[in-house]
């Protein structure tokens, strides 16, 4: 074998296979879902704090106004 040949046959055994390239995909699907789902709860969150934080400035004034 010359050296060609063995560099072909070292690259060889480091290619992944259609079962390992699929198995990565379906890993990655799941992170990608979680972490979809984890900003989808954040971003409702943040929302959330945001419209009680204008409520009560709203409140405030509103109070110091009355006064």
């Amino acid at each position: 074998m010359n050296g060609v040949e063995r560099n072909v046959e070292r690259n060889i055994r480091h290619l992944a296979t259609r079962d390992e390239l699929f198995n990565v995909r379906e890993d990655l699907l799941r992170e990608v879902a979680s972490a979809k789902s984890d900003l989808s709860k954040t971003v409702s969150l943040v929302g959330l704090l945001q419209f009680l934080g204008i409520v009560g400035s709203i409140l405030a004034i509103l109070s110091f106004l009355t006064k």
